[in-house]
């Protein structure tokens, strides 16, 4: 089943050169280091921490273990965490070069990114200077409207919840410098496409739409008078004590030299091809899409809000997955509850027929942030209550973040690499291994 989800890339586009051979010696080695024997006997790259709970046992440490074996996958790291408190971390496997991945290895999360956008709305919103429910054309610089229905207006919150109407066409959300944001949404522009872009179903049927981040970000860039990668360091970034950024903003050499690319293994290949970042420490950081020799120094301010990659660029480490999943919990009192009550309520439910029919994980979402409910589609069995949160897919990255707001209990996790055609799932739409990982750490939080 096509899935819509996420952030998607299946084009195959390779940033890097050469391959990654898949080391028997080094993936034994791993395994050996990262079982636990005991709760004193700790994995390599794994920490225990505050924990009532001994390590040995951990379905999470198993299911990596696992898919490591198995040749599955190159890496990946995970996160358990109660409200403040981390209770379990670990890294598995390699990233660039055959480097041991760390909890600190950065890498792209996708879709995960939005977020963090979301995060800038709602502060704009919290401070009244963003009206998340009134016409969002009064922050775009231009009228945004749906030629089918041309008397609806669209909101941010429309957008951010996925259901204004507006979709993606295919993979053309690409923000370049040089083209603007209103390309896409007016006639007689290289980026209309028949106007592809717009739904023949009005506001409330669900559409997921990367393309719809540009316009959420282009807002923030007209609104604060910042760069939307700046804007989200300086006022949501930094201010919750982590240290990521989109399309390698203001990301230190170090990190971006410690950061590992993404990888596929191309059809029968026993080789780990590098999808995207497999060199980024060459180029001015941050990394955009330009035309005509045109430069980062060229940009106007909010004309094109996707060239800093607010649908999927955003760059981090599990730690700093963790620190946004608590942000939603309100264990980080980044937002009062108030607000956090307002953005985390239902925007769209799916009802059987509101939603396009490639969106058939989707059930509920807010403003932002998505919703997993315990339902014959859930890709938990068992689960016990609503987690909010998003899910990651691109370049052979699979991830998420999942909080349950009524425990305190979350986890992250992503992997680095994954098969080029992954094994489906069952009733949830997810690939299996996605679904492994997720009821493994439910499990490990006792959320089942």
């Amino acid at each position: 089943m096509k899935k819509t989800h996420h952030d998607i890339n299946r084009r195959g586009f390779i940033e890097g050169t050469g391959k990654f051979a898949i080391s028997t010696s080094v993936a034994s080695g791993f395994l050996t280091s990262l079982i636990p024997q005991s709760a004193d006997a700790k994995p390599k790259h794994s920490n225990h921490i505050n924990s009532k709970k001994p390590i040995k046992n951990m379905e999470i440490t198993n299911a990596f273990t696992t898919a490591l074996a198995n040749n599955e996958i190159k890496g990946g790291a995970y996160i358990l965490f109660e409200g403040k408190n981390i209770l379990f971390k670990g890294a598995f496997g390699t990233g660039r070069g055959d480097a041991p991945l760390t909890t600190k290895t950065k890498v792209r999360v996708a879709s995960i990114s939005k977020l963090v956008t979301a995060f800038c709305a709602w502060k704009l919103a919290s401070e009244k200077r963003f009206d998340l429910d009134g016409d969002i054309s009064q922050y775009l610089g231009f009228k945004l409207r749906n030629p089918h229905f041309p008397d609806m207006a669209i909101s941010a919150r429309h957008i951010l919840s996925h259901s204004s109407s507006i979709r993606d066409d295919g993979e053309n959300y690409r923000g370049v410098i040089g083209e603007t944001l209103e390309s896409f949404f007016t006639p007689n522009n290289p980026n209309w496409v028949n106007g592809n872009h717009f739904s023949d179903k009005p506001i409330g049927y669900f559409c997921y739409s990367n393309l719809g981040l540009g316009l959420i970000a282009q807002c923030i860039e007209n609104i604060s008078g910042q760069r939307f990668d700046i804007y989200a360091h300086d006022n949501i970034i930094k201010p919750m004590g982590i240290d990521c950024g989109f399309n390698w903003s203001l990301v230190s050499d170090e990190d971006v030299k410690n950061s590992s690319p993404l990888f596929r293994r191309l059809g029968n290949d026993n080789f780990w091809t590098v999808q995207t970042d497999g060199d980024p420490i060459s180029k001015p950081r941050p990394i955009v899409n330009a035309k005509d020799n045109l430069t980062l120094k060229d940009y106007k301010i909010g004309t094109n809000g996707l060239i800093l990659g607010p649908q999927g660029g955003l760059r981090a480490n599990i730690e700093n997955l963790a620190t946004i999943g608590q942000v939603i919990l309100g264990a980080n009192p980044f937002f009062d509850d108030g607000l956090r009550a307002n953005v985390l309520k239902d925007v769209w439910q799916y009802n059987g027929t509101n939603a396009e029919k490639d969106s058939e994980l989707i059930t509920d979402y807010a403003t932002g942030v998505g919703h997993i409910k315990p339902d014959e589609r859930c890709p938990i069995q068992g689960l016990k209550t609503t987690l909010y949160g998003h899910y990651g897919e691109a370049y052979g990255l699979l991830a998420g973040v999942w909080v349950d707001t009524k425990s305190q209990k979350g986890f992250a996790w992503f992997i680095n690499s994954s098969l080029e055609t992954p094994q489906k799932g069952g009733n949830s739409g997810l690939y299996a291994i996605e679904e492994t990982m997720m009821n493994a750490a439910a499990r490990d939080l006792s959320l089942i």
